[in-house]
């Protein structure tokens, strides 16, 4: 998929933001710029997935929306199932609906405690409702959610 097919492949309300800009001062997509986030070659799958979860947030809080940070541009480290191999997306942690959903997934399905607090660059696997899994890790630096579908 090229950047625009798959941008037209996501569903309402999902945004892609990049900390570059074009000469136009519009977010880049550019996969060649660190800086930049594209989706180019991503997969169907990582599409796919990325619209249910999008949905479901929205259906527990009309507030949430996924933002996509990070997806097949150089920087990320590479690999059979990397951001660069169309697997893996970043989505912000600035959206705290979002945020919440995704903690609540975490801790339902992988039986941890509300009160223990999720454990930064350690993977969770959730299952979404149309069966497909998710690998997710909160990162630090900077923050966000590191997201494989597989």
């Amino acid at each position: 998929l090229s950047h625009t097919e798959a941008v037209g492949r996501l569903g309402a309300g999902i945004q892609v933001i990049s900390t570059g800009r074009d000469t136009n001062g519009n977010y880049c997509s550019d996969k060649t710029l660190s800086t930049c986030t594209s989706l180019e070659g991503m997969k169907l799958e990582t599409i796919d997935a990325i619209n249910n979860f999008n949905v479901l947030c929205r259906q527990a809080n009309p507030n949430c929306s996924v933002t996509i940070t990070g997806g097949t541009e150089i920087g990320h480290t590479a690999g059979d199932n990397s951001h660069a191999a169309g697997y893996k997306f970043d989505a912000s942690y600035g959206n705290t609906e979002f945020n919440n959903y995704v903690i609540r997934l975490i801790t339902t399905q992988n039986r941890i405690s509300e009160t223990q607090n999720i454990q930064s660059n350690q993977t969770y696997r959730i299952r979404l409702n149309n069966g497909r899994n998710i690998d997710v890790r909160y990162e630090t630096n900077p923050s966000h959610w590191d997201f494989r579908v597989i």
